[in-house]
C-alpha cells in the first residue's frame, strides 16, 4: 500500500470523510480512524497539542480527499475554502514529487492538484487575491512549497485570463509546481541558493544557479506520464527575450512561456526576496523591462490590481 500525507489541519471534526486516515508511527502506517467515523474535536486537538501536523491516506483514495476538499468548498461558498484546499494538497503533492520525482503516482497527484486549482482560479480569477493572502499567512513552512505553490496559482489565474484553457493550461499549472524540482540534485548545503538574489550571487553560486532549469529536466525526462510539454515550460522558465536568460539564451519566447517565465520571476520578488506586491510590481516594469513585454507586464499587474481582496499593494503604484 502507498500513502500520501495530507496536512492535519485539513481534517474537519465530527464530519464522516469517506476514506480512511493512518498515523505514521516508525516505519509503519498504523490505521487511525475509519472512513465511515467522524473523528472528534478533542482527537484532533491531542494530536495538534502533540504537534502532528502531518497524517496519511492510501493513495487510492486521492480522489476521494479531493472530492471531501471539494465539497467543503460548495458548502462554505468562500474563497478562503478555495484558498486552503490549494495550499493543503498542494504542499502534499508537492512533498511527494521532491521524494520521489520519477514516480507516476505523485506527478498524478500534481495533476488532480493542478486540476482543483483551474477549478477555481480558471473561472473566477478574481480569487487569485484570497489565494495569495492566504498563502502570506498560512503558507507552507517550507519555502520552496510556498514558492511552487504561488507559481501555480498565478500562472494558472494569468493563462486562464490570457485565453489559454485546456491541456495547454493544466500542463502550465503542472509546471509551476516543479520549476525548482532540481534543487534536489544539489548538495544541501548549495539548496538554499534559490533563496538569493541573482546580483547578490558569487560567480560560483551563480553558475551553479544557471544549472537548476537543465537538472529540473533531467529529473524528469524520458517519462511517459510527464508531458513533454511540461518539460519545456521547465527547461526555459528562466529564459527572457533579451536573449539573457539560460540554459540557452532563447529570444523567442512563446506567449505562455513568457506567462510562466513571468510569474516566476515575480514570485521571486515577493516569496524568496520579502518586497511587496507593489515593489514587486514596480521592479517588473523597471527592472525586467526588455526581459518581458511590456503589456504583458501591464495585463499582469491589472490582474493584481483588480483582485477584491487584502493584496498588501498601495494601488497607485501599479
Amino acid at each position: 500500500m502507498q500513502y500520501l500525507p495530507i496536512r492535519i489541519d485539513s481534517i474537519i471534526p465530527d464530519v464522516t470523510l469517506g476514506f480512511n486516515v493512518y498515523m505514521q508511527v516508525g516505519s509503519k502506517h498504523l490505521l487511525y480512524f475509519e472512513g465511515e467515523d467522524a473523528i472528534e474535536d478533542f482527537r484532533l486537538k491531542t494530536l495538534l497539542d502533540k504537534e502532528v501536523k502531518v497524517l496519511y491516506i492510501d493513495v487510492s483514495d486521492a480522489q476521494r480527499y479531493k472530492d471531501f476538499l471539494q465539497d467543503l468548498i460548495a458548502k462554505k461558498n468562500v474563497a478562503s475554502s478555495n484558498s486552503s484546499v490549494s495550499d493543503d494538497s498542494a504542499d502534499a503533492a508537492i512533498d511527494g514529487m521532491y521524494k520521489g520525482p520519477r514516480d507516476a503516482v505523485n506527478f498524478k497527484n500534481i495533476v488532480q492538484t493542478v486540476q482543483g486549482v483551474i477549478q477555481v482560479l480558471a473561472r473566477r480569477p478574481d480569487s487569485l487575491g484570497d489565494y495569495m493572502q492566504m498563502f502570506k499567512e498560512e503558507g507552507s513552512n517550507n519555502p520552496a512549497y510556498l514558492h511552487a505553490n504561488r507559481v501555480c496559482a498565478t500562472t494558472v489565474a494569468f493563462a486562464a485570463l490570457s485565453g489559454i484553457k485546456g491541456d495547454k493550461l493544466l500542463n502550465l499549472g503542472c509546471a509551476a509546481m516543479l520549476l525548482e524540482i532540481g534543487v534536489i540534485s544539489l548538495h544541501n548545503d548549495d539548496r538554499s541558493i534559490v533563496f538569493k538574489k541573482l546580483e547578490d550571487m558569487s560567480k560560483e553560486e551563480l553558475d551553479l544557479y544557471k544549472t537548476i532549469p537543465q537538472k529540473s529536466y533531467n529529473l524528469l525526462d524520458g517519462l511517459s506520464h510527464i508531458p513533454d510539454k511540461v518539460l519545456e515550460y521547465i527547461i526555459m522558465h528562466e529564459e527572457r527575450k533579451t536573449g539573457l536568460g539560460f540554459p540557452n539564451g532563447e529570444k523567442k519566447i512563446p506567449m505562455e512561456n513568457e506567462i510562466i517565465n513571468m510569474c516566476a520571476c515575480f514570485d521571486r520578488k515577493t516569496t524568496f526576496y520579502g518586497m511587496s506586491v507593489a515593489q514587486a510590481v514596480q521592479s517588473m516594469k523597471i527592472d525586467e523591462l526588455g526581459n518581458f513585454d511590456l503589456n504583458m507586464i501591464n495585463k499582469f499587474a491589472q490582474l493584481l490590481k483588480s483582485q477584491k481582496t487584502a493584496l498588501s499593494y498601495s494601488s497607485q503604484l501599479i
